[in-house]
């Protein structure tokens, strides 16, 4: 299996019966290690100016304010801010596991590893995105934020220039993100 057969895996998840505040601790759990992966990315590479780049628009950033949340910070933080407000907490012990679980399989990615997972992540987190986004009437549950940032992702990812354009030439090794996206795919699996 190559990892855009488990990339296609995740899109067809039956995303439209996951608790919504499941989603939101998944993605607030991978927003976070992502942080971390770049933060582990830059020091290895710091002469490297797309990362630079990447990071100026992931980490300690003001490009997202929604209700309330105007300063920087990075993304997680962003949906730390809103969950913490609503006092969100996963609904089910196997998603915590799961998160757990999830950021440990991350963590033995080696920093060559992690830059190719972030290179594909930007390219491919517009898809997964876009299908989490419609997957529910996020706005009308009463989780805009959520709405709002999945909005801006596929943006920030996808317009010209951005992330992934950035991070398009990086070198990737298809039996690495295989085993990333597996991860990724069983951690999205603890939603169901």
């Amino acid at each position: 299996m190559v990892y855009r057969d488990v990339v296609q895996s995740i899109l067809s998840l039956p995303w439209e019966s996951a608790d919504p505040g499941d989603v939101i601790a998944v993605s607030h759990a991978i927003a976070k290690e992502f942080a971390a992966g770049l933060r582990r990315s830059i020091a290895m590479h710091p002469a490297d100016s797309c990362l630079q780049e990447v990071a100026a628009g992931e980490l300690k950033t003001n490009n997202l304010n929604y209700e309330g949340y105007a300063h920087a910070g990075d993304h997680w933080e962003f949906l730390d801010f809103f969950i913490k407000k609503v006092s969100m907490v996963p609904s089910k012990p196997v998603v915590t596991r799961a998160i757990t679980k999830s950021l440990s399989d991350m963590n033995s990615f080696s920093v060559d590893e992690t830059v190719m997972l972030i290179a594909s992540r930007e390219k491919e987190s517009k898809k997964i995105y876009t299908r989490i986004l419609q997957s529910q009437s996020w706005a009308a549950l009463g989780f805009g934020f959520y709405e709002y940032y999945l909005q801006r992702h596929i943006s920030l990812d996808s317009e010209e220039g951005g992330h992934a354009d950035l991070l398009a030439n990086f070198p990737i090794d298809d039996t690495v993100l295989t085993r990333g996206y597996t991860a990724r795919l069983e951690l999205y699996s603890s939603l169901f």
